[in-house]
């Protein structure tokens, strides 16, 4: 991941920071500053490592990397 694609995709969660400092108690400051950026680390992970598969338990080949080294 660029450094600009990260920067993207902080600034779009930005807003969503920054209302927090509407927030009155710390209980709910803290619950909020977690669901954000939890969804900012799932976009970032998603980002960098694609989308889950639909059948979890299917082997990838696409990558698999003994395939080059072993021939």
């Amino acid at each position: 991941m660029t450094k600009e694609k990260f920067l993207d995709l902080a600034s779009k969660h930005y807003d969503s920071f920054n209302d927090l400092n509407e927030v009155d108690n710390f209980h709910d400051y803290e619950n909020q500053f977690l669901t954000i950026l939890n969804k900012m680390g799932q976009e970032i992970l998603t980002a960098n490592l694609g989308e889950l598969p639909a059948d979890k338990r299917k082997k990838n080949s696409g990558n698999d990397f003994r395939k080059d080294n072993h021939q």
